[in-house]
């Protein structure tokens, strides 16, 4: 600048600013703004300017931060003021930025990249738009941001979507817990990759046909056996025998559908219902005659026959296990029925004792009162290391207990469990 300084830089304030007030190229006010020596000469200059760029340039590159918040309130331009929200040094000068800001693209690339997550936040509280929410719920790395994000979603479909895509774990229960779609839980049942994720949205799902989807097509054995442990009608369970893809599948539906007819063998036998019994009877002998035929497939049978109510029946099965069960279940329904004929309370008695001992036994049964062998299992296989905790309140070391005594706690503490096990209870 050769011998002399200009005016603006004299460490006179009064000379200075009666030199910036003289100014109109916006070039040499912005650098005034920039580099003035005292900061109400940086803001004298920077009020004087009306160059958006320069104005960012200004907000960025003040030494003087007053002047640089001076700066973002003059700014309009949406994408400069994006990307002081993003990268400014100063935190204030970026919360101004985000407040400034209305584009709604612009607001979810501040949420996913800011350098601190207040900023973030910040743009996402302005953020309207669901598929934009849903994306900062999926993608960013900050767990409050995007669980933030995910709490303003209502849209199912981007809650599924969220649930299933997420980074975080917890964002995606959070998804999960908004959830109401049946259809759409059952896609996250099916799809997720985490086992917590598939079972709470497992837990969510009431709707029949959405369990029976599950159970044929999911590729992950816990769920298929958790929806197979909620599927209440026999004419769903038959389909599911048919047309499930695995064989656990196929196998888990018969032994359900067995014990759907040994509690209404214990129903039926309370109640001294013959008519009934010999229905049931009729129905056993039928299918163990069409087991027996196919007995030389060594034990694995592709099985064509009618059961319940009248549905055909193809699956894979131990034909074994399958024969003592309802060989075992026909001899009940014929003491029964011999006690109800020969008018015998004693024996009948003796007999529900006998058949009640033995539905303890057998997965699937309630009659019994206390939650099935096969609920048990599988809250058991689905719960957490801390969810165990929140049931087992009692217990100091909740992992050093048998699984026996685990399952009495669940008994125990129906109200915390998951509706469709306290249901079953």
């Amino acid at each position: 600048m050769g011998l002399f300084k200009p005016a603006w830089m004299s460490k006179n304030l009064k000379k200075a600013r009666r030199a910036v007030m003289k100014i109109t190229d916006q070039s040499l006010l912005a650098e005034i703004a920039k580099d003035g020596y005292c900061g109400d000469v940086s803001k004298l200059a920077c009020e004087k300017l009306t160059d958006q760029a320069l104005l960012q340039d200004v907000a960025f590159s003040s030494h003087h931060r007053d002047t640089r918040i001076l700066a973002v309130s003059k700014l309009i331009n949406q994408e400069f003021l994006a990307s002081i929200a993003e990268l400014s040094e100063y935190n204030d000068v970026r919360k101004l930025a985000c407040t400034k800001l209305t584009d709604q693209a612009l607001l979810k690339d501040v949420a996913l990249y800011a350098r601190d997550s207040d900023v973030s936040k910040l743009a996402v509280s302005k953020l309207t738009d669901q598929s934009l929410l849903a994306e900062v719920a999926k993608d960013c790395y900050c767990g409050d941001v995007s669980k933030l994000a995910c709490e303003k979603l209502t849209d199912q479909a981007l809650l599924a979507e969220v649930a299933l895509h997420t980074r975080n774990n917890d964002v995606s229960k959070l998804a999960v817990s908004k959830l109401t779609d049946q259809a759409l839980l059952a896609d996250v049942a099916v799809y997720a990759k985490d086992k917590h994720i598939r079972q709470k949205a497992l837990w969510k799902i009431t709707d029949q046909n959405s369990l029976v989807r599950i159970a044929k097509e999911a590729h992950y054995e816990d769920v298929r056996r958790g929806a197979i442990c909620q599927i209440e009608e026999k004419s769903l369970l038959e389909k599911v025998t048919v047309e499930a893809r695995y064989e656990d599948s196929r196998q888990e539906a018969l032994y359900h559908l067995m014990a759907i007819h040994a509690e209404e063998i214990y129903t039926a036998g309370h109640e001294s219902n013959d008519k009934e019994l010999l229905e049931i009877l009729k129905k056993m002998e039928d299918f163990i005659e069409s087991i027996k035929k196919e007995k030389k497939k060594k034990g694995v049978i592709i099985l064509n026959t009618l059961l319940a109510v009248g549905g055909v029946i193809g699956l894979a099965v131990n034909l074994d296990d399958l024969l003592q069960l309802i060989e075992t279940l026909i001899n009940f329904i014929k003491d029964l029925i011999n006690s109800i004929k020969d008018n015998n309370a004693d024996v009948r008695e003796t007999t529900l004792t006998e058949l009640e001992n033995h539905l303890k036994k057998m997965d699937y049964t309630t009659v019994t009162g206390s939650l099935p062998p096969a609920f048990q299992r599988h809250i058991l296989d689905c719960l957490a290391p801390n969810e165990w905790a929140e049931i087992a309140t009692s217990s100091k070391e909740v992992n050093s207990r048998t699984q026996d005594e685990t399952r009495e706690i669940l008994r125990k503490n129906s109200a915390t469990i998951p509706r469709v096990i306290q249901s079953k209870s």
